[in-house]
């Protein structure tokens, strides 16, 4: 449980957020010089940490506009969606081989990048912690003062790989981004892994191991911060300004201090006049892995809800830690946390036409920027005509349904006489490509069917009048 100070400090029930004392996250800064080193000042002072208010409008505006810390409700994407993320599934690596990785999943680092990187840039991926370590830049060092008043640099972390400090994957990501495991596995040996053999890193990965995954960097320019001893309502305003943050909350009675183990918070409501944290759970499970029946430890996560003020509790505060992109426009990627609130003009380059059907009718964009972005077996072929390309034919779901093709209606020289028989009328045997092949025998057949019928009609006109003079 990181929890950076452990002192608690009254506060209000509820409290105004708008006051006018700022209100702080932290974040541990560094100075990067012109050949990459990176140098963390450990001189004194407030050299080593920068502040960002939250109170800070311009700075700090919602995600999703019209919800903010007054809100009913909020939430930054649905419980469906909380199941159907990368980052709460259950984990398909190895991480008690690399102390590193597992410190990241323990943490909830590892679900918060993962979370993060979905509600930010609609970017549904579980984070390569392997990648953030391999890409750190070779010297990093602090800058202090000696006994003698004189200024060393020391390296900062005391080892580098699996066996060292996490600090190292929150250094890596902030300076490089965040990179899928299914790009950079972690399940990469790397130096302190039970199974290295190397005390080397590997140079900085640019490309993915498979290279036909395309090398995405997410959420570049976004900062940890951490938070403390935040009241309910500034949560809420962090929450909708970042989406999702680590959160641990102290509840506090006239007798006792109780508190709750860290979650991932994605947002609040209201039920029945009774506010709910909604939050994403961390379950552990063990599993008996293969035919030794060894039992090993997994981690997955589930949604769920507590209280936000449990009765009997007076006062509480949070601690917590959030990413968040404190640069400007050109520094920062463009939120995509709008799509959890979709209109007929969002852009589907920012958020993507749904796949399931479901889902897709409810969508306001389906008659317009969305209709025939994504085909159904239902779709109606007079708003989406069928495709006269073979190749996309095949693709589309409708292609033994609706766009079933009728093989007369492309008929060439050898389409079979059993599949499509030829034409009995002359005017329409004339323009079937089979006439003088398959069908080349069909106008004496239908010449013979004709003659009779004419040898017949001939034989009543006669026939008739002579029956006529004979009755007389």
């Amino acid at each position: 449980m990181k929890i950076f100070k452990s002192t608690l400090r009254s506060s209000k029930f509820k409290d105004n957020v708008d006051q006018n004392e700022p209100v702080l996250m932290t974040h541990q800064t560094y100075t990067i010089e012109t050949n990459g080193t990176i140098i963390y000042d450990m001189t004194g002072g407030d050299s080593l940490y920068e502040y960002f208010d939250i109170m800070d409008n311009a700075k700090f505006p919602p995600l999703i506009p019209g919800k903010d810390e007054n809100s009913d409700s909020f939430q930054i994407f649905t419980d469906e969606i909380v199941k159907y993320l990368k980052a709460s599934q259950k984990l398909d690596f190895d991480f008690t081989k690399c102390m590193l990785l597992y410190t990241a999943i323990e943490y909830e680092d590892y679900a918060l990048y993962g979370f993060s990187a979905y509600a930010m840039q609609n970017a549904n991926i579980t984070p390569s912690i392997i990648y953030a370590v391999e890409s750190l830049p070779e010297e990093i060092f602090m800058k202090f003062i000696n006994q003698d008043d004189d200024m060393e640099l020391w390296n900062f972390f005391y080892e580098i790989g699996c066996g060292g400090d996490f600090d190292q994957y929150i250094l890596g990501f902030e300076l490089n981004g965040i990179v899928s495991d299914e790009c950079i596995s972690n399940n990469a040996i790397i130096p302190g892994h039970t199974d290295s053999q190397s005390s080397e890193m590997p140079p900085k990965p640019t490309v993915c191991e498979n290279e036909a995954i395309p090398f995405v960097q997410y959420l570049q320019g976004f900062k940890y911060w951490w938070i403390e001893q935040f009241t309910v309502e500034q949560f809420k305003r962090v929450l909708t300004r970042t989406g999702v943050a680590i959160g641990h909350v102290y509840y506090i009675d006239a007798e006792d201090v109780d508190d709750v183990d860290d979650s991932i918070f994605i947002g609040w409501e209201n039920i029945n006049e009774v506010e709910y944290w909604i939050i994403a759970k961390q379950i552990l499970t063990y599993e008996i892995i293969g035919e030794s029946e060894i039992e090993q430890i997994n981690y997955h996560y589930e949604i769920d809800r507590i209280p936000i003020h449990p009765r009997g509790t007076f006062e509480q505060e949070i601690d917590g830690f959030v990413l968040f992109c404190d640069g400007n426009d050109d520094q920062c990627p463009k939120p995509y946390a709008s799509c959890a609130i979709i209109t007929s003009t969002t852009p589907i380059d920012r958020c993507e036409c749904p796949t399931e059907q479901s889902t897709f009718d409810k969508d306001p964009r389906k008659d317009g920027l969305c209709q025939c972005k994504v085909i159904f077996e239902s779709t109606p072929i007079d708003a989406c005509p069928c495709p006269t390309d073979p190749d996309k034919l095949a693709k589309d779901p409708r292609k033994d349904g609706l766009c079933k093709v009728d093989p007369c209606k492309s008929i060439t020289s050898t389409t079979p006489i059993e599949t499509c028989p030829c034409p009995t009328e002359a005017s329409s045997l004339e323009k079937d490509p089979r006439k003088d092949g398959l069908c080349q025998d069909q106008p004496k057949e239908q010449t013979m069917k004709v003659i009779p019928s004419i040898m017949g009609v001939i034989l009543a006109s006669i026939a008739i009048p002579a029956l006529v003079v004979l009755l007389l």
